[in-house]
């Protein structure tokens, strides 16, 4: 049997990482990409290793308010939907805060569900795709308590950020960048 792997994407995250990757990172990549337009199957099973079985991927997110833009509000429940229905993962949603408007509450469920999940042993490898350093205590609890040993936690950290962080050097277990060879493969 493998290691049992769960993906938590930071959706905000990993959308405006894709829209900015061309301008922080213009030797790699030759342009900027939509989160939407990702094949997220394909996604989760690019980056797990072969001696893994993919157990569960979790998309964190929040729908953009109506009153503020019907388009934005409209394409994120379709893209929400799309990614329970076609990808079978698990969306979990925060709330959208006013003036100015952002998402809150996000990287806490991620990090609760990262935590809770490991107290739960529902993972071996946990594959974060963020580049929030909120998440890092989080992650430095989970080390500290399954670091070592049979019910060993693996968290690793996924990004397209040319420079990796400290922050997620230090504390994870490693960290994997993503090329622009491997998302021009994601694009439907």
């Amino acid at each position: 049997m493998g290691y049992r792997s769960n993906i938590y994407i930071d959706g905000q995250n990993l959308h405006h990482s894709l829209q900015n990757v061309h301008k922080y990172n213009p030797r790699h990549f030759k342009k900027s990409y939509d989160s939407y337009s990702i094949d997220y199957d394909s996604f989760s099973k690019m980056f797990i290793k072969s001696d893994s079985i993919l157990n569960e991927v979790k998309y964190y997110g929040a729908v953009y308010p109506v009153e503020f833009n019907q388009d934005k509000h409209d394409k994120d429940k379709i893209f929400h939907a799309r990614l329970k229905n076609l990808y079978k993962i698990d969306v979990r949603l925060g709330k959208f805060k006013r003036n100015p408007v952002r998402e809150k509450g996000v990287d806490v469920l991620l990090a609760l569900d990262l935590v809770l999940d490991a107290i739960d042993d529902k993972y071996d490898n946990a594959y974060v795709v963020s580049d929030d350093t909120d998440l890092i205590p989080a992650i430095e609890e989970i080390s500290r308590r399954y670091g070592r040993g049979e019910k060993q936690k693996r968290i690793y950290q996924l990004t397209l950020r040319d420079k990796l962080l400290n922050e997620f050097k230090d504390t994870c277990y490693f960290c994997i960048k993503i090329g622009e060879d491997k998302i021009k493969k994601l694009i439907v």
